[in-house]
């Protein structure tokens, strides 16, 4: 993700800037009903009660993280023998501190359900190496990870200082080349990259249906959400805020990293994206030409604003061509608005 920020700064002095006007309604995010959900799925498998009857455990395989072990210092070990493990449904009990671990990764289809109340913690003093991601999810299907009233936590300002070196990679969700996936309910904050991204997997393989909702991403270091590829993603009922620390330090980042990569069946609904260093929302395909596919973007029922800039696309000298639908939105503040290429088309509703 290198920019030339002497051109985008270019821009931003001799560009016309418009104030762009509020014309959407208020934004509503209420997560209660994911809340009730986690808590039918909690009760259903892990109640120790008779409503769980024989014909759900003869049909799902459960595991209650703590079963294995828990210890204050470093439950590395612990928690990835049960995402190893053959359970299809494991939980993360809330304890009386922090789940504290190095990288982990889920490669196997499965629910995860982090209890309310519980931490995911990345250990301090650890991940030196530039793209090490508290979670990833890689290169598999039909995953479904629950956090409502959950934290994933990582130490952006550790990361910032010798002796690590300067990277933008540390994560604390990273999926790549995956397929049908669920993040849900869960704040992640103070990553050393991105609260989530979105990237190829192993064989170049895109992502497809990614769905994130109702998460609150926080205080990270580069995006709150990145997307390299994708074909189907909805985030919708989220916050993601205070991004700051690397270029763009946008609150999501559509940016292929190749020509061949994918932004497709996109939707960013009943979100709100404020207090970036950068742009609420931005585009930037530099890397695509005119070959690439197509990207097709919609943006529905969001607040945008205290941002650097509300929404940001650029990068277009190669070819790339694509779609950006803005239906209902409150965009606040000053918006570039440069020379459209004719392959870009912005349609507002």
């Amino acid at each position: 993700m290198k920019h030339n920020w002497q051109y985008i700064s270019f821009l931003i002095v001799v560009m016309f800037l418009l104030v762009s006007c509020p014309s959407g309604g208020s934004i509503n995010i209420n997560r209660e009903a994911g809340f009730a959900e986690q808590k039918i799925l909690v009760e259903r498998y892990f109640s120790g009660t008779k409503e769980k009857d024989e014909e759900t455990k003869s049909k799902k395989i459960v595991l209650n993280a703590a079963e294995l072990g828990f210890d204050p210092l470093d439950s590395t070990v612990i928690l990835q023998k049960c995402f190893d493990s053959d359970a299809d449904v494991v939980m993360v009990p809330r304890m009386e501190s922090p789940w504290i671990t190095l990288p982990l990764r889920i490669s196997r289809p499965m629910t995860v359900i982090f209890e309310e109340g519980s931490i995911l913690e990345a250990k301090r003093g650890e991940y030196h190496n530039g793209g090490d991601s508290l979670l990833t999810i890689s290169n598999t299907s039909d995953v479904s990870l629950y956090g409502y009233g959950a934290r994933f936590r990582m130490f952006k300002e550790d990361y910032r200082e010798p002796p690590y070196k300067k990277a933008e990679w540390r994560m604390t969700i990273a999926v790549r080349g995956s397929e049908n996936i669920l993040i849900a309910g869960l704040q992640a904050e103070n990553s050393g990259g991105d609260g989530i991204y979105l990237g190829r997997g192993q064989d170049d393989k895109t992502n497809i249906n990614i769905h994130i909702k109702d998460v609150v991403l926080k205080n990270h270091y580069r995006q709150g959400i990145s997307i390299i590829t994708v074909d189907g993603l909805v985030i919708e009922n989220s916050f993601i805020e205070d991004t700051e620390g690397t270029p763009p330090s946008a609150g999501i980042d559509f940016e292929p990293n190749n020509p061949d990569e994918i932004i497709r069946r996109v939707l960013v609904k009943n979100c709100v994206i404020r207090g970036n260093y950068g742009a609420g929302i931005q585009g930037y395909f530099k890397n695509s030409n005119k070959g690439s596919e197509p990207f097709d973007i919609t943006v529905e029922n969001c607040t945008v604003r205290d941002n650097l800039l509300p929404v940001f696309f650029l990068g277009f000298e190669q070819g790339a061509r694509g779609k950006l639908v803005l239906t209902n939105n409150d965009l606040f503040g000053f918006s570039l608005i440069p020379q459209i290429p004719e392959q870009l088309e912005i349609i507002k509703k």
